[in-house]
C-alpha cells in the first residue's frame, strides 16, 4: 500500500527546513524595528555584539570581541544575568543552617514578623528628629532618556531605520524600540565622540522635546539636524496613541516663558501645512498672549 505524503515523517535536522516548518499564517514575516525584514536585509546581521561603551560584552573581552564569540560551543547568558540562589536550612556547615540566620526567637525570627522601615523601636526616629529639607518641583518635566551610544546601536543593529523624506520622530521611537511610550525623549551626548550616524552614511534628522549641547553638536558634526519640539500633555497623547490621519486637534504653542527652548514653536504632522492664525505676526498679539498667560 502506498503512504499518504500526509503521513510522512518530516523530522529533519537542517536549520533552514526546521524555520521553514515554524512559519505560520499568523506570523508570516518577522520585523525589524519598524520596518519588514526583506530577503536581502536579513543576511545583515551582526556576527558578533556591536562594540559600543557600555556593553557588557567589553568588559569582558577589554582586548576585542573574537569573532568566534557566537559559535554554539561557546554562548552564554550575560555578565550578571543569572545569580547564585541563597539556600537555608541546609547544615551548620553552610552558615544558614538550623534558624536559616534568623537567630533564636524575637519579634524578626518569625514568619511575616518584621517592623516597618525607619522604625526604632519606639523611640523618636531620626527622619522625625531632623527638619525637611529641599522641595518637590511640580513643573518638572519627565523625560525619557536616549544617549548617543544607544541610538548608534539601534541604527546599527537595524532596530531604527531613518525615514526618507521626513525626520526621525518620537512616533518611530515608539514604534521600534521605546514600546509603550508616553512622556517626551531627550537626547544626551553619552557616547558623542564615537556617534557616527546610520551605516549607509546619509545625515540623521531628529525631532524630539529636548537635547543636550554636547548631543546637538555630534550629530550636526555628521551633517545630520536636531529639531526640538513642544507637545502639551494632549497633545503628546494625540501624536504618539492615535494614527495620524485622525488627528483633528491643533497643536499648542509653548508657554512664552520656555519657547526660547523650542526650534518649532508649532508643531504640524508631515504633509500638512502650518495654521497662519497660530503664530503672532506683531509685538502687540505677543504681549496680549503673555497677558493671558499671566492671567490664567
Amino acid at each position: 500500500f502506498g503512504v499518504s505524503s500526509r503521513f510522512v515523517n518530516q523530522w529533519t535536522n537542517d536549520p533552514i527546513k526546521k524555520s521553514k516548518m515554524k512559519k505560520t499564517k499568523l506570523n508570516p514575516s518577522r520585523s525589524l524595528g519598524n520596518k519588514m525584514i526583506s530577503e536581502n536585509e536579513s543576511k545583515n546581521y551582526p556576527e558578533k555584539p556591536i562594540e559600543h561603551s557600555g556593553s557588557p560584552y567589553t568588559i569582558e573581552h577589554p582586548t576585542g570581541i573574537p569573532d568566534s564569540f557566537l559559535d554554539a560551543n561557546k554562548l552564554k547568558d550575560n555578565p550578571g544575568a543569572r545569580h547564585k540562589i541563597k539556600r537555608l536550612g541546609r547544615g551548620p556547615g553552610s552558615g544558614l543552617g538550623k534558624t536559616s540566620g534568623r537567630g533564636h526567637k524575637g519579634q524578626r525570627s518569625r514568619s511575616g514578623g518584621s517592623t516597618r522601615p525607619g522604625f526604632e523601636g519606639g523611640s523618636n526616629p531620626l527622619y522625625k528628629s531632623v527638619r525637611k529639607y529641599g522641595f518637590v518641583n511640580p513643573n518638572k518635566i519627565n523625560y525619557q532618556l536616549l544617549n548617543l551610544n544607544q541610538l548608534q546601536l539601534y541604527l546599527d543593529t537595524g532596530k531604527i531605520v531613518p525615514p526618507e523624506g521626513r525626520p526621525l520622530t518620537i512616533r518611530d521611537l515608539k514604534d521600534s524600540v521605546f514600546k509603550g511610550l508616553s512622556r517626551p525623549v531627550k537626547l544626551l551626548g553619552n557616547g558623542a565622540d564615537q556617534f557616527k550616524g546610520p551605516h549607509d552614511g546619509t545625515p540623521l534628522n531628529i525631532e524630539v522635546q529636548a537635547a543636550s549641547k554636547s548631543a546637538r553638536e555630534a550629530i550636526e558634526r555628521q551633517g545630520g539636524k536636531v529639531s526640538t519640539v513642544y507637545f502639551n500633555r494632549l497633545g503628546l497623547f494625540h501624536y504618539l496613541k492615535r494614527p495620524h490621519d485622525s488627528i483633528k486637534i491643533r497643536f499648542a504653542r509653548p508657554p512664552v516663558k520656555k519657547a526660547h527652548r523650542y526650534d518649532i514653536p508649532v508643531y504640524t504632522l508631515p504633509g500638512q501645512t502650518p495654521e497662519p492664525d497660530l503664530y503672532p505676526s506683531n509685538e502687540s498679539e505677543i504681549e496680549e498672549s503673555e497677558y493671558e498667560n499671566e492671567t490664567l
